[in-house]
C-alpha cells in the first residue's frame, strides 16, 4: 500500500485550483483553495418508528472507524447507507431499509426527506434522513442480507419499544438527530 506522501498529485480536468491526493473506490482527496478535502459519497439514514407495535428499528453495528476511536466492537446507529451511483435518495433508502433492517416499503410510500446537511466542513457528503412513521399496510418484512460485507453480516437491526428512548446511547449525530426528531413526533401526537 502506498503511502500519501508517495502518491503522484495530479491536477483534475475541467477543476480549477484541484490537486488530487490520493484516489480509490471509496473516496478522493482533494486540495481544493487551499482547503484539504475528502470527497465521498453522499449517505441516506432514516428511523423507522413501527407505530401499531410502538416499536424503532435500530442498529446494533460493528464499525471499524469508531473501534478504533473507542475500543467498542458496536455501536447504536440508525439504518444508513451510501448513495450509490445513479441511485436517488429515495430508490437508496428503499434498497438500504430492506438490505439492513428487511422493511419493504409499498410502492406509493412517500419518503419525506429533511433538508440534507453535510457530515462535517472536510467532506462533500450530504446526509439525507427522515423519520419514517409506518403503520402495517405502509410496508411488508422480509429476512434482512445486508450487502455481503464482513461489517454488515457482524451488525444487525434490532427493534426498541420506545418507552425506552431515553436509555438510548446513539453514537453518531444523524442518529441523535432522528431519535430526538421521534421524540417530538411523539409528543406531538
Amino acid at each position: 500500500m502506498e503511502k500519501f506522501s508517495k502518491l503522484s498529485k495530479k491536477k483534475t480536468k475541467n477543476v480549477v485550483d484541484e490537486l488530487i491526493i490520493f484516489e480509490n473506490e471509496h473516496l478522493k482527496i482533494t486540495k481544493y483553495e487551499d482547503w484539504v478535502i475528502v470527497e465521498e459519497p453522499s449517505v441516506v439514514a432514516c428511523l423507522p418508528y413501527l407505530i401499531e407495535y410502538n416499536q424503532i428499528v435500530v442498529r446494533q453495528e460493528f464499525i471499524p472507524t469508531f473501534k478504533k476511536a473507542e475500543g467498542n466492537d458496536y455501536f447504536l446507529t440508525c439504518v444508513a447507507g451510501k448513495i450509490e451511483i445513479g441511485e436517488t435518495p429515495e430508490e437508496s433508502l428503499r434498497r438500504e431499509l430492506e438490505e439492513e433492517a428487511g422493511i419493504v416499503l409499498r410502492d406509493g410510500y412517500e419518503i419525506e426527506f429533511e433538508r440534507p446537511l453535510f457530515a462535517c466542513k472536510t467532506t462533500t457528503a450530504q446526509f439525507y434522513f427522515c423519520l419514517i412513521p409506518l403503520v402495517e399496510d405502509d410496508y411488508h418484512e422480509v429476512l434482512a442480507k445486508g450487502d455481503g460485507t464482513r461489517n454488515e453480516k457482524l451488525s444487525k437491526s434490532v427493534k426498541v419499544d420506545t418507552k425506552f428512548l431515553n436509555n438510548l446511547l446513539p453514537s453518531d449525530l444523524i442518529t441523535e438527530l432522528l431519535i430526538t426528531r421521534l421524540k417530538k413526533y411523539l409528543t406531538s401526537q
